[in-house]
């Protein structure tokens, strides 16, 4: 049903300031960090909300626009071996709310602030000029920093219906957030003309839930 009162056209802005700096090189090695600011945007159908879809008689708040973010990273460049252009860097990222998508209505929501920390590794190797390889890991710790307290009530609520527990309770884990991206391939060709590539993606397990329980044993 359409509702007029959730329309609107807003407009917000936030200012994103960012710092970076490289020390080097040394032995064809540099070190680097970088600092900044940033933010994410809701999904609009969220943010014009004043009533309840379906229900305009039920009042409903708007979530924030625009969502801000701060982020840090430190870490080395090398080309130390020939050929081989390596990084790796630790880096950290918290928002102030993240967003997700929440598979009982078919939207996305805002959810409790996050923070993500992790380490990347890339690289790149050319041993000739028709022939390159190149590698990326990312590992990354993603969690919630703040208490569901309307899970926990959801939970509390389903004291003595175990079954009905399972995957309603509350925790910290940031659904579908995996802990693991890694991608590897190989490139043929020079730099103009016909080329060929074979790639090799990785995603690893993530959590459908903020806390996963485990089914009890069988009887």
């Amino acid at each position: 049903m359409l509702q007029p009162a959730n329309s609107g056209n807003p407009n917000a802005a936030l200012p994103s300031p960012k710092f970076t700096s490289v020390f080097g090189p040394f032995y064809k090695t540099e070190f680097f960090l970088g600092a900044g600011l940033g933010y994410h945007s809701n999904d609009a159908r969220g943010v014009v909300t004043s009533q309840v879809p379906g229900d305009p008689s039920t009042p409903q708040s708007g979530t924030a626009f625009l969502v801000r973010s701060a982020g840090a990273e430190i870490g080395a460049r090398t080309k130390i071996v020939p050929g081989l252009d390596s990084s790796i860097s630790l880096f950290a990222l918290r928002q102030n709310s993240e967003l997700f998508f929440d598979g009982d209505t078919g939207t996305t929501v805002p959810g409790p602030p996050s923070l993500r920390t992790g380490i990347e590794i890339t690289n790149n190797y050319q041993p000739v000029s028709w022939m390159r390889f190149d590698a990326d890991l990312a590992l990354t710790r993603a969690r919630f920093i703040a208490p569901d307290t309307a899970q926990q009530e959801l939970f509390d609520s389903l004291t003595g219906f175990p079954q009905a527990q399972i995957g309603n309770a509350p925790g910290n884990f940031i659904p579908e957030a995996p802990w693991m991206v890694a991608s590897a391939g190989i490139t043929l060709g020079e730099r103009t003309g016909w080329f060929s590539t074979l790639r090799w993606r990785y995603i690893s397990s993530r959590p459908l839930t903020a806390t996963q329980i485990s089914p009890p044993p069988a009887s």
